[in-house]
């Protein structure tokens, strides 16, 4: 098993490197790719119960007051100059006037391995919430001596989407960017306590997941968006909606454990070259909660240019994500997205299903995963171009799957 990568390159050959890397990259994200599609619905029945639901729901949305600014409910995402964070009217042709809050977050920083860097931009209102991943990419030329750069801000569809507010979790029901608001959700909107909202959101190619803090000024301002949402109806726990029942947090980490073993950032793992390889770790994660993993790294180099294509696993008792790599002329970073694997263990394999690279792990995986032998384990995909790529899992990271999933049920 490879470990500790280095990707360090100086600010000359990184500049040529960039210029070389130029004008392909931007040929890799079509307009397909990085644009919002309408909402495509399954069927006839569906879209008429859909359009029933837009229309009650407009019904219970006063007019907005004429006070408030003025947004293109066209083009708020291409829009700059936007009011973000406060309570606005947005002109739509088709549906009329609605009241929203636009919220956007997005990484400033410079990462090299990271060209895309996904943020978020959202519309808050009370027919659908609509939530797109927010790129940034920037190119730098130097012309003479002095580096010029360039940042562009592309919007990638989004396919999942949940939001953690207070403790309570809440899938968000739809496709294609946009989402349902039901009464209950619009409730714990206009009731969320400021710095305790998250939300976690997938790519719709699957690419990268990604979460982030909602501002404490959007926060606010749902005060204003759905000021009218009702508490809901008292109803016993069996008959609970699943949008809002929220998720089980892991399991308590035992004190000796947490005492002793190494840290790991949840929000940073899967761009962190120095993570601790093959060794039980605890997880510190705003969404999630603290969890107790192990994370596993198997990588090819492609040729002298530093080319390479990779897997990086984070196995949970709960879960294993999978993050699926590519550098390109040592600098280009991007990520694939699977939605189907295959996991060879001994002479069993079990497939598993996934929309954002989080595959869910049952009592018998967990049982198969801790008695596996080292040199036992492998896990295939198929990749964009239709080849099916096979990645060994390291004899270090076996041997601590004892540690992850001893506390699991069917041990």
């Amino acid at each position: 098993m490879k470990k500790h990568l280095g990707l360090g390159i100086s600010f000359s050959t990184f500049v040529l490197l960039n210029l070389a890397a130029l004008a392909p990259f931007s040929n890799q994200i079509s307009d397909q790719n990085i644009l919002p599609q309408p909402p495509i619905f399954a069927g006839a029945a569906q879209a008429t119960s859909t359009q029933l639901l837009s229309q009650q729901l407009v019904s219970q949305n006063p007019p907005p007051p004429a006070n408030l600014p003025l947004v293109d409910g066209k083009t708020w995402m291409s829009d700059e100059n936007i009011p973000w964070s406060t309570p606005v009217s947005v002109w739509d042709h088709q549906s009329g006037n609605y009241r929203a809050v636009f919220d956007r977050n997005y990484p400033t920083g410079t990462n090299v391995r990271q060209i895309r860097q996904t943020g978020e931009i959202s519309n808050w209102n009370r027919r659908f919430i609509g939530i797109y991943g927010y790129g940034t990419q920037k190119r730098c030329v130097v012309i003479f001596f002095v580096p010029v750069c360039d940042t562009k801000h592309p919007i990638y569809p989004v396919s999942t989407a949940t939001l953690k507010i207070g403790s309570k979790v809440f899938p968000l029901q739809g496709e294609n960017s946009r989402f349902v608001v039901s009464d209950e959700l619009a409730y714990s909107l206009s009731t969320a306590s400021p710095q305790k909202v998250l939300l976690r959101f997938t790519l719709a190619d699957g690419s990268d997941t990604v979460t982030h803090p909602i501002g404490e000024a959007t926060v606010k301002a749902w005060q204003v968006i759905y000021q009218n949402a009702s508490p809901p109806a008292e109803q016993s726990s069996a008959s609970l909606p699943p949008s809002g029942s929220g998720e089980a947090l892991p399991a308590k980490i035992p004190s000796d454990l947490l005492a002793t073993l190494p840290v790991v950032d949840g929000a940073t793992w899967r761009f962190n070259d120095n993570l601790p390889w093959s060794i039980p770790v605890v997880v510190k994660d705003e969404f999630d909660g603290d969890y107790i993993a192990v994370f596993d790294r198997d990588y090819q180099k492609r040729n002298l240019n530093a080319d390479e294509s990779g897997l990086i696993s984070n196995w949970s008792e709960k879960w294993v994500w999978l993050h699926i790599y590519e550098i390109s002329s040592g600098t280009t970073y991007r990520t694939v997205g699977v939605n189907a694997i295959d996991l060879k263990i001994g002479d069993r394999t079990f497939h598993l299903t996934s929309a954002n690279n989080q595959f869910g792990i049952t009592d018998d995986l967990a049982q198969a995963l801790r008695n596996a032998g080292s040199g036992q384990v492998q896990i295939s995909f198929v990749d964009p171009q239709g080849k099916t790529i096979t990645h060994p899992i390291g004899g270090k990271t076996i041997d601590s799957w004892k540690t992850v999933y001893k506390a699991h049920p069917s041990q």
